[in-house]
């Protein structure tokens, strides 16, 4: 039997589009990205600048801030001129956008719990097993793919 590996990713592809992110999609009307931003932020310590924003997400310094704004705007991040460098803004999780944070991670959290009860401990482990396979080697790939080599 050959093996199509364009076959695999392209239903791939087709699963993650059709059904990535559902758990986020019903909770609040917040962009995948602002969603993402916001889980990001949270996971640091202290501050983080609109350029690391654009690093991460891959997005430009136009639609991060048009992003910021409407976050701003619902009173879930602040932006503070930093002391020295009047250029740079250190943008900060409100006590809202924290509790926001926190209530999705747990509502995630329950979606997982209920469905990893359903597929059972053996498929369980072996689900993380092949997803921490999976992503250790994206994450190759795409340090071969930076630095030229393929």
């Amino acid at each position: 039997m050959k093996i199509v590996y364009e076959q695999f990713a392209n239903q791939f592809v087709e699963h993650i589009t059709q059904h990535h992110g559902m758990p986020y999609d019903k909770l609040h009307r917040f962009s995948k990205g602002a969603i993402f931003a916001l889980n990001w932020m949270a996971g640091k310590d202290g501050a983080v600048s609109a350029r690391e924003l654009c690093c991460v997400m891959g997005i430009s310094p136009p639609r991060v801030s048009h992003m910021l704004s409407r976050l701003e705007d619902k009173g879930l991040i602040e932006r503070h001129i930093r002391d020295g460098d009047r250029r740079k803004t250190d943008i900060l999780l409100t006590a809202q956008g924290k509790a926001l944070v926190l209530k999705q991670q747990s509502e995630l959290r329950n979606h997982l719990v209920s469905a990893f009860r359903q597929m059972g401990p053996d498929d369980t482990m072996e689900f993380i097993r092949l997803t921490n396979r999976f992503f250790q080697i994206m994450n190759e790939v795409a340090c071969q793919a930076k630095g030229g080599k393929e």
